[in-house]
C-alpha cells in the first residue's frame, strides 16, 4: 500500500486577509485504502484548522462535496477547501490497493546462467568493518598481517553475483561467500580464507543490512578454541568476533577453507508482493510456463506475468509483468560515471560483474590489466573503457565518465608579517573559491576553521597553509608561505633612581641603544625625548619608546623624596638569660638603615654608619627589661 499526500495553501494577498488565512490548514485525518486493485472500498476523511465559518469542499470527483468520501477505487483524488473568509487550501491523495503484485525488475542472464529467479529479487551485503573496534589480524609472533576484505551478498529470491578480488595479494584475504534464500529462511554465510598462514589473533566487526537481515548467531568453527563465546552482537546490524589462539601459536588453513559461518534470518517482509495466509501466487510465461511459487526458476527468455490473489475476497487479484533476457556469451559489466566536487580528486573505478566463471581478466583503455584503476578528475570529461573476459571465455564491455564539477578550487594566501621580539604575531589566511566553510591546515599541524591564529616565534621563521573546503577539496596549487621576520629591538635606560631630601626639578634623559627611537611616551603624558618633573613625594615614572621598526621598549625610574625607612632585624645573639629570666640577659642585634645614598647616621648606642650598610649593636644589657 502506498499513500501520497501533497498540500498547497492558497492565501489571499490583500489587506488583513493575508493574516487571517495564515492559520488555515487542511489535512487527511483518516484514510482507508482499497483492498483490491478492482475494488471500490477506499475512503478519505479530511480535517481543517483555522477556518473562518463554514468550509466548502470541491473534490476532483464530480458530486463529492463533504470532508469524508468513501466508495473509492485506487486512483488520485484532489480537493479544494474554501472557508467563508475566502481562504483556500488544496490537498491531493494517491490511493493504492492493499493487494500488490511485484514481479520485480527486468532480468538479464549472462554467461553461465542457465536459469533465473523470478520475483522481486533483492540483494543485501555482508562485510567486515572497523567501527567500534579496529580490525586486528596478527600472526603467531604478534605482528600485524596485511589483509584484504571481500564483502559477500545475500540474494533474496535469486543467486547473487560472485565476488572478485586481487588473487596476487601478498597477505591474508577474507571472503564472505555469496548465499541465497527466501523471506523467512535462515541462511548461513561462510567466511573463507586465502593465504591464511600461522595466524594467531583475529578481531573485527561484521556488518549486515537491518532489518532485511537479522543476526541469528555463528556456527561451523574451524579455528582452535573458536566458538560462540568469541562472538558478540554489538547492535542490531553489527556483530564482533574476537579470537586468539589458546597456546600463543598460529592456525593455518588451506585456500578456500571456512573459518566460520554466521547465520542470518531473511526478514519475511523482504518482498514487494503481498504475503499472508490467504494469498496465492500464479506465474505464467513462454512455452506454457506455470508456477505457484513466489520465486520460481525460469529458463526461457520472454515475458512472465505474476498474479497475486487474495482468496478471502471475491475476484480480488493484482498482476505485474517482468521481461527475461538470456545473453549466454556475455558478461554483465557495470561501471558507474563519477562527478566529483573537486578538481584532481582521486576516483577508483571498479566494475560490478554478473555471470562468467572466475578468475576474470581485465583490460582497460589506459592499458592497465588490474581489476580496478585509480584516476583523477578534471574539468574536461574523461572516458574509460573496460573489457573483461571470464575463465569460461565470455566477455563484457563497459565504460564510465569521470569529471569534476565546474567549480573553482579553493585558493589560499597568507601575507608576510614583521614582528618584534617576545611579541605575539597574528597570522591571517585568506581563502577564495571552492565551497565554504573552509578548514585551514598549517605546516605545524595546527588545524582550524578560523582564518586567523596567534603565534609567538622566537626568531625569524616561515609558516605555510593549505585549505580544504566543505566538499573536501584542497587547494591544487602549492601552499602559500608567510615569512615572519623578526625586527631589531631597542633598549632604553633612564639611569639610577635619584634620592632627594626635598622636592626639586629633575630632568629625565633616556639613553637608547639599538635602532633609533621615533616616538616617546612618558607615563605623565609628556611626549618628547626629555621629560622635566618635580614630584612632591616619592614617585615612579616610566617611558615607552617605539623604534623605527615599530618595536617598543620600556624603562622605569623612581625619584625618592625625604628620609627613607629603617630596616631593623630581630636579635641575632642571646648571650645569657632566657625570656623566662629577663633580669640577667644581654642581647645583640643588627640593623640596615636605608636612606639617601652618600648620607650617614648615628645612634644613642654610640654606633654610626653609612646608609645601606649593616651595623652591629651590642651586647646590650636589658636588666631593666627593655632597651631603646
Amino acid at each position: 500500500m502506498k499513500v501520497f499526500y501533497a498540500a498547497l495553501f492558497l492565501i489571499l494577498l490583500h489587506g488583513i486577509a493575508h493574516t487571517q488565512c495564515a492559520g488555515f490548514t487542511l489535512t487527511v485525518s483518516d484514510l482507508q485504502p482499497p483492498s483490491c486493485p478492482n475494488s471500490s472500498d477506499g475512503a478519505i476523511t479530511l480535517s481543517v484548522d483555522g477556518a473562518q465559518g463554514v468550509v466548502n469542499y470541491a473534490w476532483s470527483e464530480a458530486g463529492l462535496s463533504s470532508p469524508t468520501i468513501d466508495g473509492l477505487a485506487p486512483g488520485t483524488y484532489s480537493v479544494t477547501a474554501t472557508d467563508e473568509g475566502g481562504c483556500q487550501a488544496v490537498e491531493m491523495v494517491v490511493l493504492e490497493a492493499v493487494l500488490v503484485a511485484d514481479a520485480g525488475l527486468d532480468i538479464t542472464a549472462y554467461c553461465g546462467q542457465d536459469t533465473v529467479r523470478l520475483g522481486s529479487y533483492q540483494e543485501y551485503e555482508v562485510e567486515i568493518v572497523e567501527n567500534m573496534f579496529p580490525i586486528r589480524i596478527w600472526n603467531a609472533a604478534g605482528q600485524d598481517v596485511p589483509y584484504q576484505l571481500v564483502p559477500g551478498k545475500v540474494g533474496v529470491g535469486g543467486a547473487p553475483s560472485q565476488p572478485t578480488w586481487d588473487t596476487g595479494f601478498d597477505g591474508v584475504t577474507l571472503v564472505w561467500e555469496p548465499v541465497q534464500g527466501l523471506p523467512g529462511e535462515v541462511v548461513c554465510i561462510p567466511l573463507t580464507g586465502y593465504n591464511f598462514t600461522d595466524i594467531g589473533n583475529l578481531r573485527f566487526e561484521m556488518s549486515f543490512d537491518h532489518p532485511s537481515l537479522i543476526y541469528e548467531g555463528s556456527a561451523s568453527y574451524n579455528l582452535a578454541n573458536l566458538g560462540p563465546g568469541q562472538f558478540a552482537q554489538l547492535s542490531i546490524d553489527h556483530a564482533l568476533v574476537d579470537w586468539g589462539h589458546p597456546f600463543s601459536a598460529g592456525d593455518t588453513l588451506q585456500d578456500g577453507d571456512t573459518l566460520f559461518t554466521i547465520c542470518l534470518l531473511i526478514n519475511e517482509g523482504e518482498t514487494g508482493s503481498s504475503t499472508g495466509p490467504n494469498i496465492t501466487y500464479q506465474w505464467t510465461g513462454p512455452n506454457g510456463f506455470s508456477s505457484d511459487e513466489l520465486y520460481p526458476l525460469a529458463a526461457e527468455p520472454g515475458a512472465y506475468t505474476l498474479r497475486v490473489t487474495d482468496t478471502s475476497q471475491p475476484d480480488c487479484w493484482a498482476e505485474d509483468e517482468v521481461e527475461v533476457l538470456f545473453v549466454p556469451d556475455s558478461l554483465g559489466v557495470v561501471l558507474r560515471d563519477t562527478l566529483t566536487p573537486c578538481l584532481g580528486q582521486t576516483v577508483v573505478l571498479e566494475p560490478e560483474i554478473s555471470g562468467g566463471a572466475s578468475p576474470h581478466s581485465y583490460l582497460w583503455s589506459t592499458g592497465d590489466t588490474t581489476q580496478s584503476i585509480t584516476v583523477s578528475s578534471s574539468d574536461t570529461p574523461a572516458d574509460y573503457a573496460l573489457t573483461i573476459t571470464s575463465a569460461d571465455g565470455c566477455t563484457g564491455l563497459a565504460s564510465a565518465r569521470v569529471e569534476a564539477e565546474n567549480t573553482n578550487p579553493p585558493v589560499v594566501t597568507a601575507p608576510d608579517r614583521s614582528f618584534c621580539p617576545d611579541q605575539p604575531v597574528s597570522l591571517t589566511a585568506a581563502a577564495t573559491g571552492g565551497t565554504m566553510p573552509y578548514t585551514f591546515i598549517w605546516n605545524d599541524g595546527f588545524t582550524t576553521t578560523s582564518n586567523n591564529r596567534i603565534v609567538t616565534p622566537t626568531a625569524s621563521t616561515t609558516y605555510w597553509v593549505n585549505v580544504v573546503d566543505a566538499n573536501g577539496c584542497r587547494n591544487n596549487t602549492a601552499p602559500d608561505t608567510a615569512y615572519l621576520i623578526q625586527q631589531p629591538e631597542s633598549q632604553v635606560d633612564l639611569g639610577p633612581d635619584p634620592y632627594l631630601c626635598t622636592p626639586e626639578q629633575v630632568t629625565l634623559f633616556p639613553m637608547v641603544t639599538g635602532p633609533q627611537a621615533v616616538a616617546y611616551e612618558w607615563s605623565d603624558g609628556q611626549a618628547g625625548q626629555i621629560a622635566i618633573v618635580q614630584p612632591a613625594q616619592t614617585s615612579a615614572y616610566y617611558l615607552t619608546i617605539t623604534n623605527s621598526s615599530g618595536c617598543f621598549a620600556i624603562d622605569t625610574i623612581v625619584i625618592h623624596i625625604g628620609l627613607q625607612d629603617l630596616d631593623i632585624t630581630a636579635p641575632i645573639c642571646d648571650d645569657n638569660g632566657t625570656p623566662a629570666n629577663p633580669d640577667d640577659d644581654t642581647f645583640t642585634f643588627q640593623a640596615t638603615i636605608d636612606g639617601n645614598p652618600g648620607g650617614g647616621w648615628f645612634s644613642n648606642f654610640g654606633v654610626t654608619g653609612s646608609y645601606g650598610q649593616t651595623a652591629i649593636f651590642g651586647p646590650l644589657s636589658i636588666s631593666d627589661g627593655e632597651a631603646t
